[in-house]
């Protein structure tokens, strides 16, 4: 589920499928190749069971204010 809110991912089909051509979040996710990835009704169910405050306080924070100052000496804040 993580995965499907960074990657911008709305539906369990969509994230089972892109799930299944990214390597890179197989290996995330410690899968092997042959092993098959979570079903999307696993995505269902474990959103499900996971009350919503747990997702609110994981995703719904203030970034901490970031300062970039280039070779020019300008500044940038993020």
């Amino acid at each position: 589920m993580l995965i499907g809110y960074l990657e911008n991912v709305c539906s369990d089909r969509a994230l089972e499928r892109y799930n299944n051509m990214r390597m890179d979040l197989r290996f995330f996710i410690d899968h092997d190749i042959d092993e098959p990835t979570p079903d999307h009704s696993t995505f269902c169910k474990s959103r499900k069971r996971i009350p919503i405050e747990v997702f609110q306080e994981g995703f719904d924070y203030d970034p901490i204010p970031y300062t970039y100052t280039c070779s020019e000496g300008q500044k940038f804040e993020y």
